[in-house]
């Protein structure tokens, strides 16, 4: 899996403070682009609604099959797992930083390697 950094707005929080969506957008041919993604942290991670922030984590994707008006339609679910907020956030977020990281950090400060990753063959 790859690791993914995601830039947007909280819109809703869940499972107990454990899972938030994060909403980002952007402009593209004159129009408000957006993508949501649903992240899960370990730990409660302390964001409300309308919280601007940067979440990492792991990406996934899972493909929904629906019906509408007789055609079959597609929906990317877009997932951050073992999540964690980076950055600095607008209002009451909160950084998961004194938690224990779900990857370790092996590159050195001066590497050019992303700080709080390893470059690490994982296998």
């Amino acid at each position: 899996m790859a690791i993914v950094k995601v830039n947007g707005s909280i819109s809703r929080t869940f499972f107990d403070g454990k899972g938030a969506e994060v909403v980002e957008s952007w402009q593209q041919g004159g129009e408000t682009r957006t993508k949501r993604w649903a992240a899960f942290f370990e730990q409660p991670h302390g964001l409300s609604e309308g919280d601007q922030v940067e979440v990492s984590g792991m990406h996934g994707d899972k493909v929904d099959q629906w019906e509408k008006e007789g055609q079959t339609m597609h929906t990317i679910r877009r997932t951050l797992n073992k999540a964690r907020v980076g950055g600095s956030a607008s209002t009451s977020a909160t950084s998961n930083a004194t938690n224990e990281e779900p990857w370790a950090t092996t590159a050195p400060a001066n590497s050019g390697a992303v700080q709080g990753y390893s470059d690490a063959v994982p296998f």
